[in-house]
């Protein structure tokens, strides 16, 4: 309904300044792609899209400028990781320069241990301990990509992105399918934001062992037989869960026979 839709749209706007306190450098490049990748889908009303583009850029510069304090508007705008973490007179470094540095000498070691185990790696869980041994520290990869590659080697690697690969092909056939969906015809519009924005937030953060794989593959597989079953039913055929295995062989010969055979 209009109400729920205001509602939610309402608590997206409230959501803005959230992120933008949280100070996080891969939200707020995060909250840009959910505006684009919104406008650009079919959420929005064509009719709508640049208005509401204007509106949420205009939400968000007062955000920045009204709701923020000095110190988070430097965060958010020190992208650069070879800021001074320190400088020589003294004052203070640059704000969240020192994050920054952290994860570049990070990644820096990370890729010494790919070279130096690049088939196998160094075993899942282990990428902590061997850095602390080889590097001194224990701090992880704060990235996905280079964390899969360390800890799992080309083979682990190359898994997952087939994983993903499989699973953004079949979210997209989906997506035809349930446009016109009585009950859900924005789960797997939600779907594709999501596994997109999982992808997104995999180069700064280790996200592949949390929970959100097993719901993206969970959903995408349920939604897949649900639109098998309405496809057999409208052939005429028992759906996915109807009867037997050896029933619904039997229904299909059946539909298929010739007449009279």
């Amino acid at each position: 309904s209009i109400a729920v839709r205001t509602l939610f749209f309402f608590l997206a706007i409230c959501s803005v300044p959230l992120v933008l306190l949280s100070a996080s450098r891969s939200g707020f490049l995060g909250l840009a792609l959910v505006g684009f990748m919104l406008l650009k889908g079919p959420q929005v009303p064509r009719r709508w899209k640049i208005g509401s583009g204007f509106f949420g850029i205009a939400i968000f510069v007062l955000a920045f400028n009204f709701a923020l304090t000095e110190n988070h508007r430097e965060r958010l705008l020190n992208l650069n990781p070879f800021a001074p973490a320190a400088s020589t007179d003294g004052s203070a470094s640059a704000e969240g320069s020192r994050s920054t540095q952290v994860r570049t000498t990070t990644l820096a070691e990370a890729t010494t241990i790919i070279s130096e185990y690049p088939i196998t790696g160094v075993g899942l869980a282990n990428f902590r301990w061997v850095n602390a041994i080889m590097h001194g520290s224990y701090k992880p990869p704060h990235n996905s990509y280079i964390w899969s590659l360390a800890e799992g080697g080309i083979i682990a690697g190359l898994l997952y992105l087939s994983l993903f690969a499989a699973l953004y092909t079949r979210i997209q056939k989906l997506r035809p399918k349930y446009k016109n969906h009585e009950t859900l015809p924005y789960l797997p519009e939600f779907l594709n934001l999501y596994l997109i924005l999982l992808l997104f937030f995999s180069i700064f953060a280790d996200v592949w062992l949390e929970v959100h794989v097993y719901f993206l593959v969970a959903i995408a597989v349920v939604l897949s037989r649900w639109a098998e079953d309405e496809e057999l039913r409208g052939r005429g055929l028992p759906g996915q869960n109807a009867g037997t295995a050896g029933a619904r062989r039997a229904a299909a010969r059946a539909l298929y026979r010739p007449q009279g055979a």
